[in-house]
């Protein structure tokens, strides 16, 4: 079990490692280049020799990278459908050169598929989805895992509850597994507010994903209430989840070989939730 954050990568991708052993990560994640857009592209064999390079200096215990914002699997206009697939299967190929462990990606929305004002989640869009998890993963060889992440559940947005994501899993056999966001189950509906609701969820992804399909935890307190959909987060013990649910987390024997990786607002407040993190690991 290490802790880490998403950190920066300026002023070149290089950088990261160093970034994150400064705050005080044991691991971490990062995007791969500008989330907001651009076509991707492997990065030159002196950035990736510094990456890997850096890993050792600052010894880092492993790394992971972040899809772009603008991904949307389900999306009905070919540019965003297409380009999404494209940067998804890109990073994959980066995080296998930079020796990262997977690509964490939102899976995307399906409001294309239903009505303004309509919250539903039509199982054509699930479906479209699937087919470009499909299309990413074909004839992919890296080592790098494509993991998919938990969403806060807003309007449209595919994978805000457990059964979505297991749906993939089931679909798309070479889907490495997902991430679990505590700030986006909470906010999507699951109370993680005490020990008990906590060993609760962990029961529920043990029965619909298996707990082998649980390959990294983000771990964030929420600024908003229990089943608000709405992504905000807030640094650990501060908001509505409050501390107990992430010292239950760290002291949970099914999670104790996974890696938490922090999400929280400030670069101050993440240094201290690094530091109480470790704090209750060592106890």
């Amino acid at each position: 079990m290490y802790f880490g954050s998403h950190v920066s990568i300026s002023p070149r991708l290089d950088k990261a490692p160093e970034n994150a052993a400064t705050i005080g990560a044991e691991c971490f994640q990062c995007f791969s280049q500008s989330p907001r857009g651009g076509k991707r592209k492997m990065p030159d064999n002196e950035i990736i020799k510094g990456f890997k390079a850096n890993i050792k200096k600052f010894n880092i215990k492993a790394s992971y990278l972040h899809a772009p914002y603008f991904i949307n699997l389900a999306s009905k206009n070919n540019r965003i459908y297409h380009g999404s697939i494209s940067a998804i299967r890109k990073d994959l190929e980066i995080a296998s050169a930079l020796g990262s462990k997977g690509v964490v990606v939102h899976v995307g929305s399906a409001k294309d598929y239903v009505k303004p004002g309509d919250k539903s989640i039509p199982p054509a869009a699930c479906q479209q989805a699937s087919k470009a998890l499909k299309e990413i993963l074909k004839d992919y060889k890296g080592k790098a895992e494509l993991i998919l992440e938990n969403a806060a559940g807003a309007g449209n947005i595919i994978g805000g509850d457990l059964d979505q994501l297991a749906f993939f899993l089931k679909e798309v056999e070479a889907v490495g597994g997902i991430c679990f966001d505590t700030a986006h189950a909470f906010e999507s509906g699951m109370d993680l507010r005490t020990k008990e609701e906590v060993s609760k969820v962990l029961d529920q992804i043990e029965r619909k994903i298996g707990l082998d399909k649980l390959k990294l935890i983000h771990l964030n307190d929420s600024k908003t209430k229990l089943g608000s959909n709405s992504d905000r987060h807030e640094h650990l013990g501060l908001g509505e989840i409050g501390i107990e649910a992430f010292i239950a987390l760290v002291r949970d024997k099914r999670l104790e070989k996974l890696n938490f990786i922090l999400e929280t607002p400030t670069l101050e407040g993440m240094i201290k939730d690094l530091e109480f993190l470790k704090g209750i690991r060592a106890e």
